[in-house]
């Protein structure tokens, strides 16, 4: 049996004819037009080694079973034309036209399935849509009510706030007068004007006393000393005089240079000698105390001394000590009753009356820190009472007017301001729209106040997400989830066919796109293979023709068909 025989009786096996057996075909290989025959058939594919392969490679020039049947019922009937059929060019076979059938009906049941889809949303948007309408109908009837509300609350925040401005006003005159009862009396300009405090007039009186006794006794000074007098008398300088022509004649006694030399020589004997008696005394004696009262008493220069000079030093010596001793005598006599006038004046009169200012301006002291504490407690509720009303305010300028607008909210920084009101402002409406006819107002005035009312919102939402209200979600969420395990089948359904293998298969178009792509990688490709690859190529194909190359090629083709 040859292998030509073989194919032939594959062939026939997989177009679906008679089943026979190669033995039963060997007559017609020893014919020569038999032979033909069966060669030409299995030259018709090159030694397929799978039968599936060899009736794809036939099936173009083969007929199926069904057009065997029609060209059997066709058998009888007479042809007016040639033997030779040309099939149309849309022509199908059947096979082919079978599997499109099945596709188009699978295709139909999952257009009818993602119809029932679309039907179902349309109708769960309709009722969405109805709800929607409703609560649009339902709000804007709250927003009426709470129009109408909020009209009634400005005009009794007006009557408040003209309430509350009469109350501040009397609060801060009264504080006003409580200050000005406590503070001393200012000093005016004119001394005439000064009015002195109740408290204070003993203690002015005291004073006045102690100054009149300082005056008197500055008067009696000023009396004791008036007769001394300021300037040397005549006589004193008529003396100097006299003496000074004296002592000129005795320097010029001697004469010319002999005498003044006699003169010296005996002055600087006495002075020396003074010296000697001064350091022959008993006891220790500094010569530097003899020295200086050398010094002090004729200078450290070398000129002569002056006899003016001399008597003026005595004579202030003099005044000196006459001073000292009505000095002494005022001290003994008129100082000593001055002296005890004013020490019992200040024990008897002066203490007393500043003990008792003392124990006074101590009570009033603390009258005074307990009025500033009053007042500054009045001052702290009216900043947090016009904090807080400025913040609920919704027009500045009518608040600023009823004065309540304080400096604390200016200081603040800016952006924080914005946004502490615009929360404020969100958390007032969300109270107002949902606040009852028996429910209290919402009180806003520091920052604690407003992260307790978003910690109380936040509670009721989490609440709320546990209540009916999530329910119909969760039921929609279902739907859309069986919807979902419907619609998967039938896509593994559609992929499932010998058909369709890809997403690029019927009825599977690829979008525009992709085909884009795919053209422009074809066009670069055949860019590549004209221009930069060509090189490559005749290359590549130098290398093949050389016999060592095809030597190498064989023994791989050899290695890989083992």
């Amino acid at each position: 049996m040859s292998t030509s025989d073989s194919l032939v009786v594959s062939a026939i096996a997989e177009l679906g004819g008679p089943k026979i057996d190669a033995s039963e075909i060997e007559w017609a290989s020893q014919i020569p037009s038999g032979q033909k025959l069966l060669q030409w058939l299995a030259d018709q594919c090159a030694s397929p080694s799978d039968s599936f392969d060899l009736g794809a490679a036939l099936h173009a020039i083969a007929l199926e079973e069904e057009e065997l049947k029609l060209l059997r019922d066709a058998g009888g009937v007479t042809a007016t034309e040639a033997d030779t059929i040309h099939a149309p060019a849309a022509y199908a076979p059947p096979s082919y036209l079978g599997y499109y059938a099945t596709q188009l009906e699978t295709d139909k049941r999952f257009l009818d399935t993602e119809l029932n889809l679309l039907k179902s949303r349309l109708k769960q948007t309709k009722k969405a849509s109805r709800r929607t309408e409703e609560t649009i109908k339902s709000l804007q009837a709250a927003i009426e009510h709470e129009d109408a509300t909020i009209a009634q609350m400005h005009e009794k925040l007006a009557e408040l706030s003209i309430l509350a401005d009469t109350t501040l006003s009397s609060g801060a005159d009264t504080a006003l007068a409580l200050l000005d009862t406590l503070a001393p009396p200012q000093a005016s300009k004119s001394p005439s004007d000064q009015e002195i405090h109740p408290a204070l007039a003993s203690s002015m009186e005291s004073l006045a006393r102690l100054a009149e006794l300082r005056n008197s006794l500055a008067e009696q000074y000023t009396a004791a000393t008036a007769h001394l007098p300021l300037v040397p008398p005549p006589e004193l300088n008529d003396e100097a005089t006299r003496l000074s022509h004296k002592l000129d004649a005795l320097t010029n006694a001697g004469g010319g240079k002999g005498g003044d030399g006699a003169l010296m020589e005996a002055a600087y004997a006495q002075e020396l000698r003074r010296i000697y008696e001064a350091l022959g005394q008993e006891g220790d004696v500094d010569l530097e105390v003899v020295l200086s009262d050398l010094t002090e008493d004729y200078g450290d220069d070398n000129a002569d001394p002056s006899v003016r000079e001399v008597l003026e030093q005595a004579w202030a010596r003099d005044q000196a000590a006459a001073l000292d001793s009505e000095l002494s005598a005022l001290k003994s006599l008129t100082y000593r009753g001055v002296l005890m006038q004013s020490i019992t004046s200040y024990s008897d009169i002066l203490i007393p009356d500043m003990k008792a200012l003392r124990d006074i301006l101590s009570k009033r002291e603390a009258a005074v820190g307990t009025a500033e504490a009053w007042v500054g407690a009045f001052g702290i509720e009216v900043e947090a009472m016009g904090s807080g009303t400025t913040d609920a305010a919704h027009d500045p300028e009518d608040a600023e007017r009823g004065g309540l607008l304080n400096d604390s909210d200016l200081i603040k920084d800016d952006e924080d301001v914005k946004l502490e009101q615009e929360i404020k402002r969100m958390l007032l409406e969300h109270h107002a729209k949902r606040q009852g006819a028996g429910d209290e107002p919402l009180v806003l005035l520091e920052r604690e106040d407003i992260l307790a009312e978003l910690r109380r919102i936040r509670s009721v939402l989490q609440e709320e997400e546990d209540g009916k209200g999530w329910k119909d979600v969760a039921k929609l969420r279902e739907k859309l989830g069986s919807l979902n395990e419907t619609h998967h089948p039938l896509l593994d359904l559609a992929y499932g066919s010998r058909e369709v293998q890809t997403n690029a298969s019927l009825p599977f178009g690829r979008q525009a796109p992709v085909e884009q792509l795919e053209q422009r990688a074809r066009d670069a490709a055949a860019m590549l293979e004209a221009g930069v690859i060509q090189g490559e190529l005749q290359k590549l194909e130098k290398t093949l023709d050389e016999k060592k190359s095809q030597h190498k090629l064989d023994n791989i083709v050899r290695q890989w068909g083992k």
